[in-house]
């Protein structure tokens, strides 16, 4: 989905349009879910995020600044939902169904496997870079602006990286 149309989809939200967001839904259930799984490693509770997303995004598009990259507003709430809820658990619940991390991956197919087992080499802020980027498309100027970062150094991360990734990839 383009950023046009995203825009007025959410405008259209604004003046209390709720059927459009089934539209948003599809158009961004995929990087919202990736968003959260990267966060909370649980199928389970990634869906509840997506969901949760999805209503503050109706709730809050009246404060959406039209001129503003609307995936990157979007993936802003996502990522506080994904965040509150993995501080939400606390430590003697993190074995619980719903705080477990990381989710049982034995019945995923290797090279999902093999995905997870690359990302989890960097760090939290390199994997926000990353699935940002790569699986949600954003900008390096909005990922900078999301993870209130420079721009330098959300290009630089990224760079590296991807020498990291590489260096995994080849040296199996």
């Amino acid at each position: 989905m383009d950023n046009i149309h995203l825009n007025i989809l959410i405008h259209r939200a604004a003046g209390g349009d709720i059927s459009v967001m089934e539209k948003i839904f599809i158009g961004m259930k995929d990087k919202i879910f990736s968003l959260a799984m990267m966060y909370v490693g649980n199928r389970q509770a990634a869906e509840d995020i997506l969901q949760e997303t999805i209503i503050e995004i109706y709730n809050c598009a009246k404060n959406y600044k039209r001129f503003e990259n609307p995936k990157a507003w979007i993936l802003t709430i996502a990522r506080n939902k994904a965040i509150s809820f993995f501080r939400s658990c606390s430590k003697e619940t993190i074995l619980d169904d719903e705080c477990s991390l990381p989710e049982n991956l034995e019945n995923d197919i290797n090279s999902k496997l093999s995905v997870m087992s690359m990302l989890s080499t960097l760090s939290l802020q390199e994997r926000e870079i990353i699935v940002l980027h790569v699986i949600s498309g954003l900008r390096h100027k909005d990922i900078a602006k999301l993870l209130s970062l420079p721009l330098g150094t959300v290009c630089w991360k990224y760079s590296e990286c991807i020498k990291k990734l590489r260096g995994f990839i080849y040296s199996e």
